[in-house]
């Protein structure tokens, strides 16, 4: 994988976001991490914000990490040679399967958050 990121304006990429599965990260406040198959998603302008709204059902374990765990998140379009990751993301609990080592994904330092965005 490459060590690229990529800072893209809200819009650039609408197409790509609306029509693939996303991967949004958490992370407990000890910084374990966990990645789920996100396709509840919509990009939207709120009070001349772009918001992303990513809905997230209430019995998820990633429901737990957003409000008991670090309060921020990242979304990550996966790349072409991603999509096992994606898989893998929406058929295990993150409570009980470490996905990153599954899917065998490596994490870049957040620069604006504290939780990481998925190398690739």
């Amino acid at each position: 994988m490459t060590n690229t990121r990529q800072e893209i304006e809200p819009f650039n990429y609408i197409e790509l976001f609306k029509r693939n599965t996303a991967l949004i990260v958490t992370m407990d406040k000890s910084g374990k991490l966990n990645m789920m198959a996100l396709d509840w998603k919509k990009m939207e302008e709120i009070d001349d914000k772009t918001v992303i709204r990513a809905q997230v059902a209430y019995s998820r374990y990633t429901y737990t990490l957003l409000t008991e765990g670090v309060n921020e998140f990242t979304i990550n379009i996966p790349s072409n040679n991603m999509y096992h990751a994606v898989d893998i993301a929406g058929s295990y609990s993150g409570i009980n399967t470490d996905k990153f080592q599954k899917a065998g994904l490596e994490t870049i330092p957040g620069q604006k958050t504290k939780v990481p965005t998925i190398k690739d």
